[in-house]
């Protein structure tokens, strides 16, 4: 085992009980909330990469 310590879970490490739909998030965004529309595009980064390339198909 490690003697490293661990970090405090806080309320801003804490992962959410009910994170927001992507239907909350995108009307946050509409009404103005920078961050809700990066959170929709973390949450579906991989799907968007897939799309991204199997339309242009060049990963550049």
């Amino acid at each position: 085992m490690s003697n490293e310590s661990v970090p405090p879970v806080t309320a801003a490490t804490a992962p959410l009980e009910n994170p927001p739909t992507d239907k909350d998030l995108l009307h946050a965004h509409i009404e103005g909330d920078s961050s809700a529309f990066g959170t929709l595009i973390a949450r579906h980064r991989d799907r968007l990469w897939a799309v991204a390339l199997r339309t242009t198909g060049d990963p550049d």
